[in-house]
């Protein structure tokens, strides 16, 4: 294998330059598109992902996202967007929770605006990060 060390990456016209360190923190560093209304504990059907091993729906409107790799540090954003299901109350936001970001996993729950969670049909999450 050999390893390509350059300054500057530009595109073929010498436009768009960018920097290995640009392109290292500027993508995700692990992304899962997932339906979540499976049932509680069981594994989610993820429908497509890259560096998350598997998802857990933990409880109700609560899932565990476990990465294939380990984030190096807990210093990362997750970037999350629900579908929700036709029969669910419209007004809801889906959070992380305090305390849930590890270097192994992150989990994210569903809120209701009235104050419950329940689960969601389709979930998306990006993860930004060293």
């Amino acid at each position: 294998m050999s390893t390509l060390k350059v300054g500057t990456i530009q595109d073929t016209n010498g436009a768009n330059p960018s920097t290995a360190e640009q392109i290292a923190n500027g993508r995700a560093k692990a992304w899962v598109k997932f339906t979540g209304d499976v049932g509680d504990g069981v594994a989610a059907t993820k429908i497509n992902d890259f560096n998350i091993s598997s998802v857990t729906d933990v409880s109700v409107g609560l899932y565990q996202c476990n990465f294939s790799t380990d984030m190096p540090n807990t210093n990362y954003v997750v970037l999350i967007q629900q579908v929700q299901n036709a029969r669910t109350n419209p007004n809801k936001t889906v959070i992380v929770p305090t305390g849930s970001h590890v270097t192994t996993s992150f989990r994210a729950e569903v809120n209701r605006a009235d104050g419950g969670i329940e689960d969601c049909h389709s979930f998306f999450a990006a993860v930004f990060g060293d």
